[in-house]
């Protein structure tokens, strides 16, 4: 099933130009989808079904590339919308939208169907035991669709239903908020090009993909128009999958469903809300050794860093627009100061440390953005690069691929820089050039996922 010219070919072609040759656009329109090293497997997953890989997978590598079975194309999203006069969100369209495509696919039968629903319906918490779905069957092709046993036949199941496969199984905005597609369309005119390719969209293979908030996956997104063409070219966002982390043969294939930067108490809380499950990932599983479990009454390997940590993220995080707020410069760092102390306490383990100091991201986001936001002294930005490399450390050993992470790269690409032509006016030797090669490198690394 592996291809692996091609899925370096779609690599390679995910930051081509729009006006790429057509016979380019063809011939890739031609071998989508694409699956590498992958396959659906019910049993050693986290839940139901997810993805296991067939081999040893390095980090980097593609693992699939695939385009929506059905989706609410921003276009007419956006359309609706504005003729709507902002009566229902941008959401609420989007799932009416998407909802009345899928009705259209299903009823329609054929590969599409199939594909739509192989998907999961119901509540998550029941994590019920299903067999293994064939993975043509999930792709949409068309030889599998008409083997199956499972045809449609026309008719469409309740609305209920298909509702909690959108629910379950819809891939949103992802990078951007709901709030900042209503910015953009309220501030441009209805025949402004659209930035935006889909606004949801069910991607059936993706969807096989369990949570974990220690992911060693990432996906990213091409517009369909780079690679598929067609009148609706601008709902079919290409997703391309890679692994962050190395992962190992018939090891299950995971991302998160939250942002991995948010403490534990709040990532078990949006997810227990949108998705119904208590998580138990290895890293929540070591947070909640580390500060104690409230609901389930266990004692915690460091008393009292539970609510310190609570107590110290409440206080310094703020909108980043907002910093005014914050304590200033020399007060935040005697804080972090403190957080650290608590974090890399002897009872706790490496990796622990990592996972912690990673839920407090943003608090460490708010003190840079707040000391380097004015002239800072030579101390202060040794002092900022030897913080962000911490939160480097906790990002490649969790989270390798987020945006977040590229974000502290460039910090600590910029400070090191820095550190270089400061080194280089004083005419020292402080080794501040090997450090801004490093980072180099670890910027590009950084790019790679």
């Amino acid at each position: 099933m592996e291809d692996f010219a091609t899925l370096t070919n779609v690599c390679g072609l995910l930051f081509r130009p729009r006006d790429s040759k057509s016979a380019t656009k063809a011939s890739t329109r031609a071998c989508l989808p694409l699956v590498g090293p992958v396959r659906i497997a019910s049993s050693n997953v986290v839940c139901g079904r997810g993805l296991v890989a067939t081999r040893d997978i390095l980090p980097g590598e593609c693992l699939f590339a695939i385009r929506p079975a059905v989706s609410a194309p921003s276009s007419e999203v956006s359309r609706t919308w504005r003729r709507g006069g902002g009566r229902k969100t941008v959401e609420e369209l989007a799932e009416v939208i998407l909802l009345k495509r899928i009705k259209r696919a299903v009823k329609a039968g054929g590969p599409t169907a199939e594909s739509v629903l192989s998907q999961a319906g119901g509540k998550h918490s029941d994590c019920e035991e299903v067999g293994t779905t064939d993975i043509d069957v999930v792709l949409g092709r068309p030889t599998a669709a008409a083997q199956s046993e499972s045809a449609t036949n026309g008719s469409v199941p309740s609305n209920d239903y298909l509702l909690s496969i959108v629910h379950r199984n819809a891939f949103g905005p992802d990078y951007r908020s709901y709030d900042s597609l209503t910015s953009y369309w309220g501030a441009s005119r209805e025949e402004d090009p659209n930035p935006y390719g889909r606004v949801l969209g069910l991607y059936p293979l993706a969807a096989m993909i369990n949570h974990s908030c220690a992911p060693n996956a990432v996906r990213v997104y091409s517009c369909g128009n780079n690679f598929t063409g067609g009148s609706e070219s601008d709902s079919n966002e290409l997703m391309i999958v890679h692994a962050s982390q190395p992962i190992r043969e018939g090891e299950e294939i995971v991302w998160s469903y939250v942002p991995t930067s948010r403490p534990q108490p709040e990532r078990r809380s949006a997810l227990k809300q949108r998705f119904g499950f208590d998580c138990l990932c290895p890293r929540c599983v070591k947070e909640l050794d580390a500060l104690g479990d409230r609901e389930n009454d266990t004692v915690a390997l460091v008393p009292g860093l539970s609510q310190f940590l609570e107590n110290t993220i409440a206080r310094s995080n703020v909108p980043s627009a907002d910093l005014s707020t914050l304590p200033p410069p020399l007060a935040f760092r005697s804080l972090i100061t403190k957080l650290e102390e608590r974090i890399t306490d002897k009872r706790l383990d490496g990796q622990t440390q990592r996972f912690l100091r990673l839920g407090c991201s943003s608090l460490y986001v708010n003190y840079f953005n707040k000391a380097l936001s004015s002239p800072i002294t030579e101390e202060v930005e040794r002092d900022a690069l030897t913080l962000a490399a911490s939160l480097h450390l906790s990002f490649a050993s969790t989270d390798h691929g987020s945006t977040e992470h590229l974000s502290i790269l460039h910090l600590c690409y910029d400070l090191s820089q820095q550190q270089q032509r400061q080194g280089n006016d004083q005419s020292g030797q402080n080794g501040s050039v090997s450090k801004s090669k490093f980072w180099a490198d670890q910027l590009r690394r950084g790019r790679c996922f």
